[in-house]
């Protein structure tokens, strides 16, 4: 980091720490990279070629941390280097990438008396301030080391239990017994595992366990996740910290935990060893299968509610594809592999629409296809909603024949089911498909089926989003009247249950009836009115939707440059994230 921070400078378009310690898929890294430069991926090519394209004149540098997992990805570093002249990379691994052009420098260890020793008393004192540390006895537990930092941090830690005599014996001897051990793993890699080992021993049976199971975690956890998956409490975690064992992150809306690849490897081999490892790896992924359902109703929220559910889903995503890995392995029998299959539709159906919002489409689509296949043999409720979440994916990649398909197995399956609230919600997506494939009569069929299922079920916001879509087909056959009295509707209803995202999209479409009507002044009005709202919650769609009736209004008026600028505006929004009604 020092390095990267130091050659800063050199890199006008920015410097980008990609960390791959939870990645296992060398296919992924492509898109992890992606993400962390902030580059969309498209599903009309694959996101290594999008990454070339656009890092072709950038002048920047990558600083992929932890590489030695997904060394099988180091062509493609080489192909990213080729196609960029101004791009290079930093990369920290336990082996070399053997692609052309490569540097390779050894990390020294630290020096005893300028960094080890202060590095030592430093950690010591935060847990025993009242303690005197005689540099010799420090000297001799740095040494014992091989000056290793995290080594150091800790023995470190254990300093207001043991003496630094104790600790330096104690050190000595277990690094003696480990010299019988492979002859091809280096020194150094050696002593760090009997430090790991050594402070392994020192926990009590409650804590161990605890140390085991937090190997099956991904990138990271929070406390809620410890208890759920580890049985680990709050002190349980706080003792950990204490011990350089984990590290906490606190961030605004809750305190994350880490633990360190080494040490992680390390718990996941007394994990197995123990005898855990399915039964941790089950809770582990029940959870994450439970957290993913928020995921369902984020497309159906704006502002800071939809931000807070992305955000707390986007974080857990490495976690999600371990559960995700786990729910797709083969079971121990047709129970196991039951629950298995339905994990994964479970999850799959529920991050559909995430994926898609926060660019993952192409691995979003990925998995639910993965799952609707291992899932085909059986059918249930979250099947379905994976079908009409695979629906929805599709329409939004352009495969409407797909789409189709998908959502009418969904109405079908809630149907049999009587989920009538869910099968609704499917017709809704359903007609929005079958209009974009040209039958604008089917379309209107479905939807009013929908309206009526809506009415009968009370559910009035899925009333309010038929009215509007039924005025925007009303719109596209040209029939102004019935699009406005359903326009009109539906606003009222969005205003009486104070939804002003709902209400701001009904002003919008009456903007644009407005507009069709030859009243530009109405038009532009409405439509700017709207035009705020929407921004203010977040619905990036209706905002570029928005933006090209506006330009449509300049050109009513003869603005003609005006026009020009908002309509390249709408376009460049329009596909940075793709366009579809609400469903």
């Amino acid at each position: 980091m020092r390095a990267a921070f130091e050659a800063a400078h050199a890199f006008p378009d920015g410097v980008f720490f990609v960390g791959l310690a939870p990645v296992r898929d060398p296919d992924r890294i492509a898109s992890v990279i992606a993400h962390a430069l902030g580059i969309e991926e498209r599903t009309d090519e694959p996101v290594s070629e999008t990454l070339k394209q656009r890092l072709a004149d950038q002048k920047l540098l990558l600083l992929l941390d932890n590489f030695e997992h997904v060394d099988a990805a180091a062509p493609l570093v080489g192909e990213l280097l080729a196609s960029g002249p101004g791009l290079k990379a930093l990369v920290t691994s336990r082996t070399p990438l053997r692609i052309y052009g490569e540097h390779l420098f050894a990390v020294p260890v630290m020096d005893l008396e300028d960094e080890a020793i202060p590095l030592f008393v430093s950690r010591a004192r935060a847990v025993a301030p009242a303690s005197d540390f005689r540099l010799e006895n420090v000297a001799e537990v740095c040494t014992a080391l091989d000056n290793l930092p995290l080594a150091i941090e800790l023995a470190a830690a254990r300093a207001s239990e043991l003496s630094l005599t104790r600790m330096a014996q104690l050190l000595s001897r277990r690094l003696e017994l480990a010299t019988g051990g492979a002859r091809d793993v280096p020194v150094r890699q050696r002593t760090l595992r009997e430090t790991i080992d050594w402070s392994y021993d020192l926990l009590d049976e409650t804590k161990r366990r605890v140390f085991r199971r937090i190997a099956v975690f991904a990138g990271g956890f929070s406390s809620e996740a410890a208890e759920a998956v580890c049985g680990a409490d709050a002190a349980d975690l706080q003792w950990l910290v204490e011990k350089s064992i984990v590290n906490n992150l606190p961030k605004e809306d809750q305190t994350r935990f880490t633990v360190l690849e080494t040490i992680r490897e390390f718990a996941f081999e007394q994990l197995q060893a123990g005898g855990e490892l399915d039964d941790i790896k089950e809770r582990h992924a029940l959870y994450y299968a439970r957290l993913a359902r928020q995921g369902e109703g984020a497309s159906r929220v704006r502002g800071a509610e939809q931000t807070s559910v992305i955000r707390r889903l986007e974080t857990e995503m490495d976690n999600i594809r371990v559960a995700l890995d786990w729910s797709f392995e083969e079971g121990g029998g047709d129970e196991d592999s039951g629950r298995r299959r339905e994990t994964a539709v479970r999850i799959a159906g529920s991050l559909a629409w995430v994926w898609w919002s926060q660019g993952h489409a192409r691995e979003g689509r990925r998995w639910v296809d993965l799952a609707l296949e291992r899932s085909e043999a059986f059918r249930s409720e979250s099947r379905a909603r994976c079908l009409h979440a695979v629906g929805v994916l599709a329409d939004l990649s352009g495969d409407l024949e797909r789409a189709s398909r998908c959502l009418r197995e969904a109405v079908e399956a809630f149907d049999a089911m009587g989920d009538k609230r869910s099968m609704s919600s499917a017709m809704n997506s359903l007609a929005i498909i079958t209009r974009s494939r040209g039958d604008l009569a089917e379309a209107r069929e479905l939807l009013e089926r929908s309206l009526s299922m809506r009415h009968e079920l009370g559910d009035e916001r899925g009333t309010v989003i038929c009215l509007s879509n039924l005025g925007v087909f009303a719109l596209d056959e040209g029939d102004l009247d019935r699009a406005q009295s359903l326009m009109e509707e539906a606003r009222t209803l969005s205003r009486d249950h104070d939804d002003a995202w709902a209400e701001a999209s009904d002003i919008a479409n009456l903007g644009a009836v407005a507009l069709e009507r030859g009243d530009v002044e109405k038009a532009g009005t409405l439509l700017r009115q709207a035009l705020i709202v929407l921004h203010e919650v977040g619905d990036s769609e209706a905002v570029a939707e928005t933006l090209g009736r506006l330009a449509g209004v300049a050109a009513a008026r003869g603005e003609a440059e005006r026009a020009a600028r908002l309509s390249g505006a709408s376009d460049a929004l329009m596909r940075e994230i793709g366009a579809g009604l609400a469903d």
